[in-house]
């Protein structure tokens, strides 16, 4: 990335655009502090450090008991949903729930502002990407929602750029792929990204890197809660929590699971969950050589980011924020020249254009359309871009 000094003034502009609309939007919500924490995820990251550090985080999978640990610490703002990680996530948060829910808030807003600002100066530094590009973020609502609800998403973000951009260094690139299991849905990821890395050395590299931070993480949930940590974490998810509630996050998802609008009341809850997982089983197999086929690494890299949310069991407004991602590198890869001399230069350029567009407007067509039929585009964006020859 060129230095500032050595940039146009058009061009300076333009490089710092998005970051000056980071400091907006934060500035915003932190004068309208009280009127934003009513409504933010940060509440249940907040009551999973509460009872971390009080010694009650092994009944964070008991629901009565979030719901009445709820009631005890969000007197002045609405009940929180339900806290739906594992317990090493609460131990991000712990270290600053010794303040008031309010204060909590604050410093969260400020330091995902932060972490998304450093996530995308990252992403271009270090892929030598014209900082430019990120004038089109500007226009990408999820980053507003990421920062108003100041939960764990913007970490999330950030190993995965973290991953990415040390794709050519394996050992380092798994390691913060590993990390990724503080939200295990995001661990859909991994696969694809060990695919792209070539070599069979690079890919044991990579697995020595992931193995080393994914157990650490699953020694350190061990050691917090205890040995039935992941036995009543899976109850939790799939038995213990209210059908009803399962039902609502399906429906309102960014995924292909958001299907199950239609399908519940023909089928029942039980058949149709058993349909989309099959159905997700085998977009995400032809997904894993889908991205393995890509001529270009930006490319499959993109395609892999895409598929591993619209193939996600739970993926909400707030996680669309990694699409940052796939939206900086294929715009990294256009030429902007609206007559190649090739027609299929021409055909991929114009592919590549048109998902970018679609991934910049999909919040916004999620709302005018319908949650699955605009999960069933961003997965045939992923796939057009693993034809993309250039």
């Amino acid at each position: 990335m060129k230095s500032l000094y050595s940039l146009t003034p058009q061009k300076l502009i333009l490089s710092i655009a998005f970051y000056i609309s980071l400091l907006i939007v934060a500035g915003f919500i932190l004068l309208n502090a009280e009127k934003y924490q009513n409504d933010a995820d940060a509440k249940v990251y907040y009551l999973a450090g509460r009872l971390l550090t009080s010694g009650n985080i092994n009944k964070i999978y008991d629901i009565s008991y979030q719901e009445r640990a709820n009631d005890q610490f969000f007197v002045q703002v609405k009940s929180a949903i339900l806290f739906i990680n594992t317990p090493a996530a609460a131990l991000v948060f712990a270290p600053l729930t010794f303040l008031s829910f309010y204060h909590f808030y604050v410093i969260q807003v400020i330091l995902s502002t932060l972490l998304i600002g450093f996530s995308v100066f990252l992403l271009c530094r270090k892929l030598d990407i014209k900082s430019e590009y990120c004038i089109a973020l500007v226009i990408f609502l999820p980053v507003l929602s990421a920062i108003s609800h100041a939960q764990i998403t913007a970490l999330i973000f950030l190993f995965y750029v973290l991953s990415i951009i040390n794709f050519k260094k394996p050992l380092v690139s798994g390691f913060f792929a590993g990390l990724l299991f503080l939200k295990p849905q995001h661990l859909l990821f991994v696969p694809l990204l060990f695919l792209i890395v070539k070599s069979r050395e690079d890919k044991l590299k990579f697995l020595k890197g992931f193995a080393l931070s994914f157990f650490t993480l699953v020694l350190i949930n061990v050691f917090i809660y205890g040995s039935t940590v992941f036995t009543d974490y899976y109850n939790f998810m799939i038995g213990s929590r209210n059908k009803l509630l399962v039902q609502a996050e399906m429906y309102e998802g960014y995924n292909l699971r958001a299907a199950a609008t239609f399908l519940d009341p023909l089928l029942g809850y039980a058949t149709s969950s058993a349909l989309l997982s099959a159905v997700e089983l085998i977009l995400y197999t032809a997904a894993l050589l889908a991205v393995t086929a890509s001529k270009h690494w930006k490319n499959a890299i993109s395609a892999a980011v895409i598929f591993a949310l619209a193939l996600n069991i739970h993926t909400k407004y707030i996680d669309l924020l990694i699409l940052i991602i796939p939206i900086i590198l294929l715009l990294s890869t256009l030429k902007f020249d609206l007559l190649p001399k090739k027609i299929p230069q021409r055909i991929d350029q114009l592919k590549k254009l048109f998902v970018v567009i679609v991934l910049l407007c999909f919040p916004i067509t999620n709302f005018a359309a319908n949650y699955a039929l605009s999960a069933v585009l961003l997965v045939f964006c992923a796939f057009w871009i693993c034809t993309v020859q250039d």
